[in-house]
Formats: C-alpha cells, sequence, structure tokens
C-alpha cells in the first residue's frame, strides 16, 4: 500500500486511537466490525531488481489513517511479543513480522508493506519498525510515535494468547470494503 505525498500525514491522536482499539477489543467473537470504505487506485507493478516479480501495488485515496493505524499496532503486538518467551510467541511474531509488516522479495531488502512517498515519514515509519525510532521531527512523525506507545502501554500486560486473539480479530473479523478506482475515474470523483 503506498500514501501518495499529496495526502496529509497521519492524523489520528489519542481519542481515534483509543476509540479504534476499544472498538477492537469489544468485538465479540463471530462478529465483525466494520471499518468504513478504503479506497485505492492501482499503479503500475514495480519490477524488483534483479527479478523477474512483480509486486502490486495500490495507492491509498482514502482510509490511509485507518490502514496506518493497523499497521501500527500490529508493530506494537510484535514488539509485545518480543518480550515473551516461547514457541507460541516467536511464530506469531514471525508472522506478523514476514507477512503483516514487511515484504520480502527473494532478492534484496525487505519493505515496508506500507509506503509513504513523502520520504522523512518513511523513514520515520521504517526506523520504528525496525526498532530503531528516531525522534520525531514534524506533527506526523510524533501522532505515529504516540500511537505506538499508546498501544505498548495497552499491550504490556497481555499474554501470548491475548495477543493472539487481537491479532484474530484484526485479520479476520475487521472488515472493509475496498474501492478500486480505475483511469475512467478521479481521485476527486
Amino acid at each position: 500500500l503506498i500514501i501518495p505525498k499529496y495526502q496529509r500525514g497521519f492524523s489520528w491522536e489519542k481519542p481515534q486511537i483509543l476509540e479504534f482499539w476499544s472498538d477492537l477489543v469489544q468485538l465479540p467473537e463471530g462478529k465483525i466490525h466494520y471499518c468504513g470504505s478504503i479506497l485505492t487506485k492501482e499503479r503500475e507493478p514495480e519490477l524488483r531488481s534483479n527479478s523477474h516479480s512483480h509486486v502490486q501495488q495500490r495507492e491509498i485515496i482514502d482510509g490511509q489513517q485507518r490502514c496506518a493505524c493497523v499497521y501500527i499496532i500490529l508493530l506494537a503486538m510484535r514488539d509485545r511479543l518480543n518480550e515473551i518467551d516461547g514457541e507460541v510467541a516467536l511464530q506469531l511474531r514471525e508472522t506478523i513480522d514476514h507477512d503483516y509488516l514487511f515484504f520480502h522479495p527473494l532478492e534484496g531488502q525487505p519493505d515496508l508493506r506500507i509506503k509513504n512517498e513523502t520520504v522523512d515519514l518513511h523513514t520515520f515509519l521504517w526506523n520504528l519498525a525496525n526498532g530503531h525510532p528516531s525522534v520525531p521531527q514534524v506533527a506526523p512523525e510524533q501522532r505515529i510515535l504516540n500511537s505506538y506507545e499508546i498501544f505498548c502501554k495497552l499491550l504490556e500486560d497481555y499474554d501470548v494468547q491475548e495477543i493472539s486473539d487481537i491479532f484474530y480479530k484484526i485479520t479476520t473479523q475487521m472488515h472493509s470494503t475496498e474501492v478500486y478506482l480505475d483511469d475512467q475515474m478521479d481521485e476527486p470523483t
């Protein structure tokens, strides 16, 4: 997923973060949480260097706050799992890391599954995802870090099973409608 330069930076603050979290943790088993529609536009597939594989890219037109928030929750979950011993924690941590946080090409370096075309924001998120958070330079970076810290605090007493339950809710019970724009439809329309 690509967040284009013309999109505003991450703007959610504590009230939106806590409301999103509350919706997630209070979600009963067997029920879904509808997160609204996410508007995307296909980008030309990127040809990875030294490889013949193409990576499908979708530009987020609407829904980037929700997508970024889920990404930040997954980062906090992965990092909480780093503090817990055991095979189940290791497997879940690797699943989150390899299937949801990073794209691992056959050759070359991993990349974030959500890319911000504003280079500074992307670099900030990259550093956070790799365990080397930098000092926020702009408000969106500060809000990303604040959100991450809020989720870390909320997860600090969670055990593997509780984290697994939240992961299940994110990956199976949170639903949205993805609306694909084509060349016939521009973003404002």
